[in-house]
């Protein structure tokens, strides 16, 4: 019979290698960044893991990971908020039952000495107690009595550490729950009838954050019984809620409770042709090899891809073999994947569904050439990645240079350590285009060498840039920096499709302005400035990019403080924003893009088309003249983030 292993992937920080062969499980010898310990995550590879943890979360004790507040502010009431709970879990109720937990902050909260209680009898008892770490901006968690199944959104690092206390919550009482700090002060509580208590259904604020407990069915748009970790809609609480089913209410004009307003979460579909990359394998791993060989995945997508039905081959004689099947999962827009023989798997950023395999079959070749081939579930080549064999050595990984890109070298050629699983070769991220290494690998082969310096940018040379034009590599230059797919914005790319200046009652929060790339290609935002006209016409800047990149037909929409912006699709590298919006609704309306003072897109209207309650917009979307919202879709006062017509940018304004 045969012997189906799956297992969860879980985030690790930098990855590396010793020099010397170090036992799995135990400590290394390796520098590493504040909440990070230095873990032997597999027989000779020593990798920097939060709080020191294992992988699989091996340390023990309730919460894992480093504690402390790392900076972040202490919780103020309110601050923390108790958004929903589920009193009766469907069958047996402890590992069903939760509690989420949301920060209703702009910035980071911390949880030491928060202690999370609900009623028993007359009492309250504790349910969670933290002793350390933080909470990330709008981020929540749902708390389940098992940590296994804790759902963090996003996910904190390092992790908080606590303690988990008995659940068994009644469901004949009333509900009462409660945050206090570690001072005893009040930072929030939840309460509600017995009534609202039903078996699989949970509790949920309606509206969600501030106002009273209801069934989840009935705040929910498509009627779901429960949303732990995000809002009732499915959409997240750093995007306002707004990236959910149906959005939480649209603007007046697209549907009220639910309409069109936030639209779908990106989709989780397969992937293209070479967008899922072979980028580093490990052949020929330190004693017992099999269970240190790894192949690594980056999804270089700028959208999540599905990876069900796909498999890895590789050299066997004078075939291919199939190696690895991957039979469920979802790896996020610019993440990447290790995959090791011996049960466990490193990613970073974390899977949005867990990814699992089947029929791992390793003890790679380790004479002659050798090919690796990502197929699809019709046995369709997807990605290869091959070399002559002379790139590889028995505990050093053979990776691409440039990463993704390139073709195959041994990765001491690259980098100072012998590999660096779900890592670019310089320790960075391939969601940060590997310019968060801090290492600039060993100099790349690119040749453009230049003053060395310390910094893990591949153009001066990285960390072995002392020397001069060489650096450590002696080639200078690429330092296995992931190449940038966002190009600078140019005249037209970027469009101002709609914009809502006069909303019924309070600004506020409420008008907004609407961009979209039209370019066919992902925009670089840094450098792009919103002006909008003061009360005497003038443009006024506004709103500064220092970066950002908005994904191929994407739109922004701009409204409130930027946590609350909406992104669709996400975008290819998160904004960075200064400045907030404001429009005047007293004179003539002009919009401005500019880009080192050169304009990239205006949208003017005269006054007379300003009405409140509802936008302008471009007739048709995206052209060039400016009509009311009515006008261009009839019925229809406004449609933030989407075409007129309620559909999404990405999918064409029109019906096919």
């Amino acid at each position: 019979m045969r012997r189906i292993s799956v297992w969860m992937v879980v985030l690790v920080g930098l990855f590396g290698c010793d020099e010397e062969q170090c036992p799995t499980g135990e400590a290394c010898d390796k520098a590493c960044q504040p909440g990070e310990g230095a873990l032997c995550v597999a027989e000779g590879i020593c990798s920097c893991v939060p709080g020191g943890m294992l992988p699989d979360g091996g340390v023990g004790g309730a919460g894992g990971g480093a504690g402390g507040a790392n900076g972040c502010a202490a919780a103020a009431p309110g601050d923390l908020v108790i958004n929903e709970v589920m009193i009766d879990g469907e069958g047996a109720d402890d590992p069903t039952e939760f509690i989420e937990l949301v920060n209703t902050r702009d910035t980071p909260v911390s949880l030491r000495g928060i202690k999370i209680t609900s009623n028993k009898g007359e009492d309250q008892a504790d349910r969670v107690l933290f002793s350390g770490g933080c909470m990330p901006a709008h981020g929540a968690v749902a708390m389940f009595h098992e940590e296994a199944a804790w759902i963090w959104e996003p996910v904190p690092e390092p992790r908080p550490t606590f303690e988990i206390k008995a659940y068994a919550f009644s469901n004949s009482a009333d509900i009462a729950f409660e945050i206090r700090d570690a001072a005893g002060v009040e930072i929030d509580r939840a309460f509600g009838a017995a009534a609202l208590i039903d078996e699989g259904i949970s509790a949920t604020r309606s509206p969600q954050l501030t106002g009273p407990l209801a069934p989840h069915v009935e705040v929910s748009p498509t009627g779901a019984k429960l949303s732990p970790a995000r809002c009732a809609n499915g959409g997240t609480f750093a995007m306002s809620c707004n990236d959910g089913n149906g959005g939480m209410g649209g603007m007046g004009g697209m549907g009220g409770a639910g309409g069109m307003g936030g639209g779908m979460p990106p989709a989780c579909d397969p992937p293209g042709v070479d967008e899922l990359v072979i980028n580093e394998v490990l052949i020929d791993g330190l004693a017992p090899e099999e269970t240190t060989e790894f192949i690594e995945l980056v999804n270089t997508a700028a959208r999540p891809v599905a990876v069900a039905g796909l498999s890895i081959h590789s050299t066997s004689g004078a075939s291919l073999r199939e190696r690895v099947r991957l039979t469920g999962g979802c790896l996020p827009a610019r993440s990447a994947i290790a995959i090791f023989r011996d049960g466990h798997s490193l990613s970073h950023p974390e899977e949005l569904a867990p990814i699992t395999y089947s029929d791992i079959s390793y003890g790679f070749s380790n004479s002659g050439a050798f090919t690796f081939e990502l197929r699809g579930p019709a046995m369709e080549v997807l990605n290869t990645f091959s070399g002559t064999g002379s790139e590889d050595s028995d505990g050093e990984s053979v990776t691409r240079n440039p990463e993704l890109l390139g073709g195959a070298v041994g990765h001491l050629d690259v980098s100072v350590d012998r590999a660096s699983p779900a890592r670019c070769a310089n320790g960075g991220t391939f969601a940060a285009f590997c310019e968060d290494g801090g290492m600039g690998g060993a100099g790349g082969m690119g040749g453009m060498g230049g003053a060395g310096g310390m910094g893990g940018m591949s153009g001066a040379g990285g960390m072995g840039g002392m020397g001069g034009a060489g650096g450590m590599g002696g080639m200078g230059g690429a330092g296995g920096v992931m190449p940038d797919p966002c190009r600078p914005a140019g005249q037209g790319d970027l469009r101002i499709n709609e914009a809502f200046i006069d909303p019924v009652g309070s600004d506020t929060g409420v008008e907004f302005v609407e961009i979209v790339n039209t370019a066919g290609e992902p925009i670089d935002l840094a450098g792009i400035i919103l002006q909008t006209n003061n009360s005497g016409g003038a443009p006024t800047d506004r709103i500064t990019f220092r970066g950002g990149c908005l994904a191929v037909d994407g739109s922004l929409l701009i409204r409130g403080p930027a946590a609350g912006w909406v992104l669709d699709p996400a975008p290819v590298r998160p904004l960075d924003t200064t400045g907030s919006l404001s429009l005047v609704n007293s004179a003539d309306v002009l919009l401005r893009l500019v880009r080192n003072g050169q304009e990239v897109d205006t949208l003017a209207a005269a006054r007379a088309l300003i009405i409140e309650g509802e936008s302008i917009n471009r007739s048709p979307d995206l052209a060039a003249p400016v009509a009311r919202h009515t006008e261009v879709a009839p019925g229809v006062l406004n449609s933030p983030g989407t075409c007129a017509n309620g559909r999404r940018f990405a999918d064409g304004c029109q019906a096919q």
